[in-house]
């Protein structure tokens, strides 16, 4: 049952970390062509939303290692 739980755990934080990386990527490139068009309002808004979405992404992605140190760390005595 404890590997059960670690493997969701896992599979969410993966997932969060996919979706977060992809909103990233999508900001990053508006952002590009903020500063290449010099809009400042925009820019200042994606670059929120870069580090914003950063965050988020490392968050899962600690998510993600909980769920797997879980995983591994289980034996079948715990089950």
């Amino acid at each position: 049952m404890r590997r059960f739980f670690f493997s969701l755990v896992f599979l969410y934080g993966v997932g969060l970390s996919t979706y977060f990386a992809s909103w990233g990527i999508r900001d990053m490139q508006a952002l590009e062509k903020a500063v290449a068009v010099g809009a400042h309002h925009e820019e200042m808004r994606h670059r929120l939303n870069v580090s914003a979405e950063g965050n988020w992404f490392l968050l899962a992605n600690l998510i993600a290692v909980t769920g797997a140190l879980g995983t591994i760390g289980t034996s079948k005595k715990d089950d």
